[in-house]
């Protein structure tokens, strides 16, 4: 970041929100802020977020799976899709249409093989999709043929976007 914090919401909920707010008022783009995992534990602190970094200007997020940045551990996939419909519902209640880009480190941090972690993410990533997401980001997942096969497992988004 360019404020000098690592990754992982080591920058503090009120100065995320004052630099998306001050980005935000110099754009004349829409812009999309890096939540990172929401900023919070529970469902009343991530709408909290998602209310605050709408009011300071941002029409689309990034949201991470990731439970401890620390341990490099993952959300239960049900738990990240209630997030995710939590951050449609709040969004929607107050007229934006957020972009939500649901990034998931399945690939990256997931438990077995390279291939048992590769569906994984296509796993996950369709839940998210379900759940409400409009991006999906397989973080890690850079090789070409992987990817064709990570798109067409997540049908939905493909037919919704174009091949």
């Amino acid at each position: 970041m360019s404020l000098g914090y690592p990754d992982g919401e080591k920058i503090g909920k009120d100065e995320l929100f004052s630099v998306v707010k001050k980005i935000a008022d110099t754009i004349s783009i829409p812009l999309s802020a890096d939540i990172e995992s929401g900023f919070g534990s529970n469902i009343d602190q991530l709408s909290d977020t998602i209310r605050r970094v709408i009011d300071a200007g941002a029409v689309g997020i990034n949201i991470e799976d990731i439970s401890d940045f620390e341990e490099e551990s993952l959300l239960p996939t049900e738990k990240q899709a209630e997030r995710i419909r939590t951050i449609r519902r709040v969004s929607d209640s107050l007229g934006v249409p957020i972009v939500i880009n649901a990034r998931t480190d399945a690939y990256r941090f997931g438990t077995g093989d390279e291939s048992t972690r590769f569906e994984e993410t296509i796993r996950r990533e369709k839940a998210y999709e379900a759940a409400g997401a409009d991006c999906l980001y397989p973080m890690g997942l850079t090789d070409k043929e992987r990817i064709a096969i990570f798109v067409k497992g997540c049908k939905q988004t493909s037919e919704r976007y174009g091949p």
